[in-house]
C-alpha cells in the first residue's frame, strides 16, 4: 500500500475497515455456523479471499484496498468461528474431543509455517515480477484454498453439558444466537479468556505495520520480505507449544509470555538497528502463542451448544483489539514517526495486559453428552 502513495493515516483507515467489517458480521456470522453446513460457509469465505486479491490487483488505489478490504473482513467472519466450531465437533465425534488443543495448535502452526514460505518467496517474485507477480501467485493459492475446503470431513453438531439457562433445542437462528452469545456473557472462563484474547490482540496487530518499521530502520524490499518470513517461523513456533502454554502447571507462564512479547517488541523498535527485528521475531512469536493459548482455553470453555456463536463472540473481541491497535498504531506513527510510536503503545498496553492475563486460567475441556 506504501509503494501506491498512501500515507498512515490512509493505511490505518483502510485497516479500520477491514476490521468493522468483521465486527459487524462476526457473531451474525458465528450464528449461521451453527445452523448451516460449515463447509459452505468455508467455501463462500474463501471464493470472497480471491476475489480480495483480484480486486487489489486490478485497483491498486485507496479506494480498491478498502473495497478488497472489505470483501477480506466478511470472509474472515465466515470463517472465524466456522473453522473451530467443525474441527471441535469431528474430534467429538471420532471421541477425542480433549485433543482439540494439540489439534489445533499443531495444525495452526503448520499453517503458519507454510505462511512463512510463502513470505519468503515473495522477495524473489518481487525482484522477478514486482508486486504483479506476487499477486497473481496469492491468487493462484488462495484458489487452491477453495478446492482444499471440499476434502473437510462433515462431522455433526454437537450437543455439550447440560446448562438450565441455555435450551439446547433451540430451533431458531435468533435463538442460537441469542443462546451463544449470553454463556459469553455468563461464563466466567469464557468471559475472561475472550478478555485477555482482546489485549493481546492490540499487540499481534502490530504485524500490518512491520514493513513501515523495517522500512524506518533502512531494510530493503527484499530483506523485509525475509524478516517478515523468519516472523512467521518464530509465530509457527510459538504457536506449536500453545497447547502446553494453554495448559500449564505454572499459572505464571501464560502471562510472563504475553507480556516478555509486548516488552521485546516495544524495546526492539524504540532502540532500532539489530535490536528491531531480533524484538520483533522473538516479541512476536511470545503474544501469537499466548493468542492460540486462549482460543485453546476458550474452546475448553464453552459449555453450550451455539460453538460457533461463543467462538465468534471471540472474534469480536479479536476485531476489537484489532481496532484497538490499528488506530492506536496508526496515530502513534503519524504523531512520533513509526518506531517511537510502536513503543509508545506497547509500554501503554504492558500493564493492562498483564493483569488480564493473569486472571485468565485454564479450565478442563467441557464434556459431550453421550
Amino acid at each position: 500500500m506504501r509503494e501506491h502513495g498512501l500515507g498512515p493515516g490512509q493505511f490505518a483507515a483502510a485497516l479500520l475497515v477491514w476490521s468493522l467489517t468483521g465486527f459487524v458480521l462476526e457473531v451474525p456470522s458465528g450464528a449461521l455456523a451453527d445452523r448451516v453446513d460449515r463447509r459452505r460457509l468455508l467455501l463462500l469465505s474463501g471464493v470472497l479471499y480471491v476475489g480480495t486479491f483480484v480486486l487489489w490487483l486490478a485497483r491498486p488505489t485507496f479506494a480498491g484496498f478498502v473495497v478488497g478490504f472489505v470483501l477480506w473482513g466478511v470472509s474472515t467472519a465466515l470463517e472465524s468461528g466456522t473453522f473451530e466450531a467443525l474441527l471441535h465437533d469431528e474430534l467429538t465425534a471420532r471421541g477425542h474431543a480433549e485433543d482439540y488443543g494439540r489439534v489445533r495448535s499443531r495444525s495452526e502452526a503448520i499453517a503458519v509455517a507454510v505462511m512463512a514460505l510463502a513470505i519468503a518467496a515473495g522477495g524473489p517474485l518481487h525482484a522477478i515480477g514486482g508486486y504483479a507477480l506476487a499477486g497473481f501467485t496469492s491468487v493462484a493459492l488462495a484458489t487452491i484454498h477453495c478446492f482444499a475446503i471440499y476434502l473437510l470431513p462433515a462431522a455433526p453438531q454437537t450437543t455439550w453439558v447440560e446448562d438450565d439457562e441455555i435450551d439446547p433445542d433451540a430451533g431458531t437462528y435468533l435463538a442460537t444466537l441469542r443462546a451463544g452469545v449470553s454463556e459469553a456473557v455468563r461464563n466466567v472462563a469464557v468471559r475472561r479468556a475472550i478478555a485477555a484474547y482482546v489485549m493481546v490482540i492490540v499487540i499481534v496487530g502490530i504485524d500490518e505495520y512491520v514493513p513501515n518499521l523495517f522500512r524506518d530502520n533502512e531494510t530493503g524490499t527484499t530483506a523485509i520480505a525475509y524478516l517478515l518470513a523468519v516472523m512467521v517461523v518464530a509465530q509457527a513456533l510459538g504457536t506449536a507449544a500453545a497447547d502446553r502454554l494453554a495448559h500449564a502447571q505454572w499459572p505464571w507462564l501464560a502471562p510472563a509470555a504475553a507480556t516478555a512479547g509486548a516488552a521485546a517488541i516495544g524495546v526492539g523498535a524504540l532502540t532500532g538497528g539489530l535490536a528491531l527485528p531480533v524484538g520483533m521475531v522473538v516479541g512476536y512469536g511470545l503474544v501469537t502463542a499466548y493468542m492460540t493459548a486462549m482460543d485453546i482455553r476458550l474452546q475448553d470453555a464453552i459449555v453450550g451448544p451455539s460453538r460457533a456463536t461463543v467462538t465468534s463472540v471471540g472474534g469480536v473481541a479479536n476485531e476489537i483489539g484489532s481496532l484497538v491497535s490499528f488506530g492506536a498504531f496508526g496515530w502513534a506513527a503519524a504523531a512520533y514517526g513509526w518506531r517511537p510510536g510502536t513503543a509508545l503503545v506497547c509500554l501503554v498496553v504492558l500493564l493492562p495486559l498483564a493483569v488480564v492475563a493473569t486472571r485468565s486460567r485454564p479450565t478442563a475441556p467441557a464434556r459431550p453428552l453421550p
